[in-house]
């Protein structure tokens, strides 16, 4: 059994959110998305790379 302390706590969550994003980002990546909105692909793929960069 593993005890996490608060300030890792927060550590393992930000790397996990930063994880999500990226994954997010690489779904919305406007060329893996050919047959798409094009403008609408680029502000979802343009939002979350802003939010893995946070």
């Amino acid at each position: 059994m593993v005890l996490v302390t608060g300030t890792v706590k927060v550590i393992l969550i930000s790397i996990n959110l930063k994880k999500a994003y990226r994954r997010l980002a690489m779904i919305w990546h406007p060329n893996k998305n050919p047959n798409t909105n094009k403008s609408d692909t680029e502000s979802k793929f343009k939002l979350f790379s802003k939010c893995v960069g946070l």
